[in-house]
């Protein structure tokens, strides 16, 4: 049983490999986000870059005007979101227990507008 959850977790490895590859654009944004957010000691429980381009595409198939995010960490899903904006500031994010959280040390969302 060991042995196939390995080669379970290693096809969805392979998976994960081929979305980001063909799927998920190159972006120094994200990687700034990631970065930062890492800098400030938050938990690394953010989206994946294949979840976060799913996001973005429903909310391009949605044809979203407008976007709010509630409960942000790092910023990282909103710039997903961003991207898919067809306006400035077209996706925002609103997060209050930020502030009160001792690790906080500010937004890092900063793509197309969007806003933490």
């Amino acid at each position: 049983m060991l042995g196939d959850m390995s080669r379970r977790e290693q096809r969805w490895d392979q998976v994960d490999a081929y979305l980001m590859d063909t799927f998920v654009p190159r972006d120094e944004a994200f990687a700034a986000a990631l970065a930062e957010s890492e800098k400030a000691g938050l938990p690394t429980i953010q989206v994946s870059p294949p979840q976060g381009r799913l996001l973005e595409l429903l909310a391009r198939v949605l044809r979203a005007r407008s976007i709010l995010e509630i409960g942000t960490l790092g910023g990282y899903s909103t710039l997903w979101l961003a991207r898919a904006g067809s306006r400035p500031g077209a996706a925002s994010s609103r997060s209050s227990w930020r502030r009160s959280t001792p690790r906080w040390r500010g937004g890092t969302s900063s793509a197309r507008g969007a806003r933490a």
